[in-house]
């Protein structure tokens, strides 16, 4: 999905498939995701407004599909500790976020081989490039997020074949 649309088309067209994703998430019973809900909300009160869903659904995946996300978004408090983080980083691509969580952060870098990408201030443009990494440098997904990125790219091809579908039948 990251890929056929503009960047700055996700986030309208994530917002209510993220929200439906979230829906079907928050009724499993799984502990992992209780657990993941409680955390947002958490964060919710402290950044005194509503998180976006969209922002937090690669954690929810995760904690559905029980993975650790952390190899492909890492989270640094501030700008100190991040050659650190790139030169000890896993050498398949990942974001390095500012900020407390993606959705407090104000910065997001995108790193592949222990080598700064580019540098942007939003979220979905730096999860494009991530996803486009993958696909341009033939990367296998980790072992850690395989199932969540599987999942977000199946259900992109899905949603995008929907979207043609639905405008190839417009003008009838």
């Amino acid at each position: 999905m990251a890929l056929s649309y503009d960047a700055k088309e996700i986030p309208v067209r994530m917002s209510n498939r993220s929200f439906h994703i979230y829906k079907a998430l928050k009724a499993m019973a799984k502990p992992s995701v209780a657990a993941t809900i409680h955390k947002i909300k958490l964060e919710c009160k402290v950044l005194g407004k509503q998180v976006p869903l969209r922002v937090s659904i690669l954690e929810f995946l995760g904690s559905y599909f029980n993975e650790n996300q952390s190899q492909i978004l890492k989270c640094i408090q501030d700008d100190s500790l991040l050659q650190d983080t790139i030169e000890n980083g896993d050498p398949n691509p990942f974001i390095i976020a500012t900020g407390n969580s993606p959705a407090s952060a104000n910065k997001f870098l995108l790193i592949v081989e222990r080598n700064q990408i580019y540098e942007c201030c939003d979220y979905f443009t730096a999860f494009a490039g991530l996803f486009c990494s993958f696909w341009v440098f033939n990367i296998e997904y980790p072992r850690s997020s395989q199932v969540s990125l599987e999942f977000i790219q199946r259900a992109g091809t899905l949603l995008k074949s929907m979207d043609q579908g639905l405008r190839g039948n417009e003008g009838v």
